[in-house]
C-alpha cells in the first residue's frame, strides 16, 4: 500500500485481508497452508511493519491537504491506528499458527524491526488494543509445538528480545495493562522453558526487578509478578534459591498478604506447597527462621502446609546434627 493512503484507507485494507484470513478455515490444509506462504513470499511482513510504526495523530487525509488539529479528529485517527495494529496482530497469529515454520523462518532472517515494533507497542504504546494479541503472537512463537528452527528462535528471543523486557520492567514507565503482559510472558517463558529461562533469570537478575511488583497498587499485576515468582522457584535451582535467601527476597511476598487477598493468598501458599513438597531445604530453613511469627500466627497458620515445613525443617535440622557428630566421630579417629 502507497505511504500517502489515508489511515481510513490502510483501516480497510487490513480488514480485508483480516477476512480473506478468517475464511481460510473453509479451504483445504494444503492449498491454505499455500495461501499464506505466499503472504510472506510477497513480502508481507514488510507491510506490517509499516502499520505498526503509523502516528497517532491526525496528519493524514485522502484528499493529500492538512487536517486540523480538533480533539475530534486526533481520537478518529488514534481510535483507527488502534483497530489497524489490532487486526495487524490478529494476522500475524492467524499466518504464525497457519506455516510456523516459514514464518519462523522468515522472522529470524528478515523481519528484526517487526519485532522490535512489537515489543514496543506491548511496552510503551498508549494505545492498549493490539497489547493482547502481541502478547499472544509472542506466545505463539516460543511454544514448545515444533522442533524445527527452536533453538534458532529461543536464542533470537533470548539473547535479542528477553533482556530488553526486564530492562524496561526496570527503567521503563508502563501502564498497568503493559506490566501485567510483560510480567505474564516472562512466566510463560519460565514454565515453558525451564533449562534456558533458568540461566536467563539469572543473567539478568529477573527476582529483584519484579521485586517492587508485589506492592502494585494494580491487583493483578500483583497477582502476574507472584505467578512469575512461582513459576521461578519451581525451577528448583540451588542458585536461585541462594539468591532468595542472600536477598531477602520472599519478605515482601509475606508481606503482601492479608484476609481479604484471596487470590494473592492463593498464589503464595502454591508457593509454599511446592517449597514443602519439594523439599527445598535451603527456602524451608530460611521461612522457618525468618519468618516465626508469621507462620505461627500468619493467614497460613492453620493450614498443613506450614506443618509439613516445620516437619523438613526440624528433619533436616536432625539430619544435619547427626551429620555433624558423624563427621567430628570420624576427625577423631583419624
Amino acid at each position: 500500500m502507497k505511504p500517502e493512503a489515508s489511515t481510513e484507507m490502510k483501516l480497510q485494507a487490513v480488514k480485508f485481508v483480516l477476512e480473506i484470513c478468517n475464511a481460510s478455515k473453509y479451504i483445504i490444509s494444503d492449498e491454505k497452508n499455500e495461501f499464506f506462504a505466499s503472504f510472506l513470499q510477497k513480502g508481507f511482513l514488510t507491510h506490517l511493519y509499516e502499520f505498526y510504526n503509523l502516528p497517532h495523530s491526525a496528519n493524514s487525509s485522502s484528499s493529500g491537504g492538512k487536517e486540523t488539529n480538533s480533539a475530534m479528529q486526533y481520537e478518529d485517527v488514534t481510535d483507527k491506528v488502534e483497530q489497524i495494529q489490532v487486526c495487524a496482530s490478529e494476522i500475524l497469529v492467524k499466518i504464525l499458527q497457519t506455516v510456523p515454520l516459514k514464518f519462523k523462518k522468515s522472522l529470524v532472517n528478515e523481519s528484526s524491526d517487526l519485532m522490535s515494533s512489537l515489543l514496543s507497542i506491548m511496552v510503551v504504546s498508549t494505545l492498549d488494543g493490539p497489547k493482547f494479541e502481541i502478547a499472544e503472537f509472542y506466545k505463539c512463537l516460543l511454544s514448545p509445538d515444533s522442533e524445527y528452527l527452536k533453538t534458532e528462535i529461543l536464542d533470537f528471543f533470548y539473547e535479542e528480545y528477553a533482556p530488553i523486557l526486564v530492562a524496561k520492567l526496570k527503567s521503563e514507565p508502563m501502564n498497568s495493562l503493559s506490566l501485567y503482559l510483560v510480567l505474564d510472558l516472562l512466566t510463560y517463558c519460565v514454565n515453558t522453558h525451564k533449562y534456558r529461562a533458568k540461566y536467563f533469570v539469572i543473567q539478568c537478575s529477573v527476582l529483584s526487578c519484579i521485586e517492587p511488583f508485589y506492592r502494585h497498587r494494580a491487583k493483578y499485576v500483583r497477582l502476574g509478578a507472584l505467578k512469575l515468582l512461582k513459576g521461578i522457584v519451581e525451577l528448583n535451582d540451588t542458585g536461585i534459591c541462594n539468591s532468595i535467601v542472600a536477598n531477602d527476597l520472599l519478605r515482601s511476598v509475606i508481606e503482601t498478604t492479608g484476609r481479604r487477598e484471596n487470590l494473592i493468598n492463593s498464589v503464595v501458599l502454591a508457593i509454599l506447597a511446592f517449597i514443602s513438597q519439594a523439599k527445598v531445604t535451603i527456602l524451608t530453613t530460611y521461612l522457618i527462621e525468618k519468618f516465626p511469627e508469621f507462620l505461627k500466627t500468619g493467614v497460613f497458620s492453620h493450614y498443613m502446609v506450614i506443618k509439613e515445613l516445620r516437619i523438613n525443617y526440624e528433619l533436616h535440622k536432625n539430619y544435619k546434627t547427626e551429620e555433624d557428630a558423624q563427621m567430628e566421630r570420624e576427625t577423631r579417629l583419624k
